[in-house]
């Protein structure tokens, strides 16, 4: 059954700066967020009961991995940090600079970073520290998100070509590809998933829409009403949050329909925060949502009802 609407939503924890990234770990059923200003990550399980939030000694972090109760990888500036013993008093370790951004994946034990110099890496969790495997990529890779059995990733090239290997890295073949239509050249963020994927830019209101039918894959660009703050998918849905507080949800129908500059939403609604949406994680059929002003809202994504 398809998802309908996005319910139940409240506030469940905050942090004192502006929400920059997060990061679910299905084996932990918990969810990482970061802010900046100070640099804050808030540990959250799925039921929103008892949220934990610790100070990181850093100037700045935008990506997050949650690799497992005790570390976590962050992106600050152009370096890769790990972080130790987080359930208490994070200790923070450079690991290496010339970092282009860092994908969590979301079964947890692992993720996946991208280098500027065109190369990837592996982190997972060591005996006491963060174990770091290093590994060439295939193409310029400009963006990835690291799904439960794939790798979904665009590589630099015209306009663009999306990606889909197996496995929880860029580094094999691919299993299929598509070339990108015009228009998506400058889209530099992906949400991957089995049957939709979305390659978009934060502000920008063009996202380009992958659909996935076995290995065939179909590609079209669409022009969103307002520049989303932040895109997620889940199953056949699309989600998107809005400057003005909003979150929308494009079913299957409505993105079957959808025409370059004409797409109808399925759901809509103010997610009743004080700041500006910034951060969505999808978490199964839970949705977490930070915001410009520290507050982490939680939601439920549900799904149409069967009708006799």
């Amino acid at each position: 059954m398809p998802f309908k609407n996005v319910s139940s939503v409240r506030k469940v924890a905050s942090v004192e700066g502006a929400v920059t990234g997060g990061a679910f770990n299905r084996a932990l059923s918990a969810v990482a967020i970061s802010s900046n200003n100070p640099v804050q990550i808030a540990l959250l399980p799925l039921n929103g009961v008892n949220p934990k939030v610790q100070n990181v000694q850093l100037d700045d972090v935008s990506d997050i991995a949650l690799l497992n109760r005790a570390m976590a990888v962050v992106k600050a500036g152009d370096s890769t940090w790990a972080l130790l013993d987080i359930e208490h008093k994070p200790k923070v370790e450079e690991l290496h600079r010339d970092t282009k951004a860092i994908c969590a994946k979301a079964s947890g034990g692992l993720a996946l970073g991208l280098k500027w110099d065109g190369s990837g890496v592996e982190y997972a969790p060591g005996k006491n520290d963060v174990a770091m495997r290093d590994f060439t990529l295939r193409g310029d890779t400009r963006c990835a998100d690291v799904g439960e059995t794939e790798t979904y990733a665009v590589v630099d090239g015209g306009d663009g070509e999306f990606r889909i290997h197996p496995g929880s890295t860029p580094e094999p073949g691919s299993a299929t590809k598509i070339a990108l239509p015009p228009g998506a050249k400058n889209l530099d963020r992906i949400r991957g998933g089995k049957f939709t994927s979305a390659i978009y830019k934060r502000g920008n209101p063009n996202v380009c829409l992958i659909r996935r039918a076995g290995n065939r894959l179909d590609a079209k660009m669409l022009t969103l009403a307002w520049p989303p703050t932040d895109v997620a998918v889940v199953e056949t849905t699309m989600l998107v949050t809005t400057a003005d507080g909003r979150i929308v949800l494009f079913d299957a129908e409505s993105l079957d329909k959808a025409t370059t500059s004409l797409i109808e939403a399925r759901f809509e609604a103010h997610l009743g925060c004080r700041g500006e949406p910034r951060v969505m994680v999808v978490a199964g059929q839970t949705l977490f949502v930070g915001t410009s002003t520290g507050e982490i809202l939680q939601g439920a994504i549900v799904r149409k009802q069967a009708t006799a």
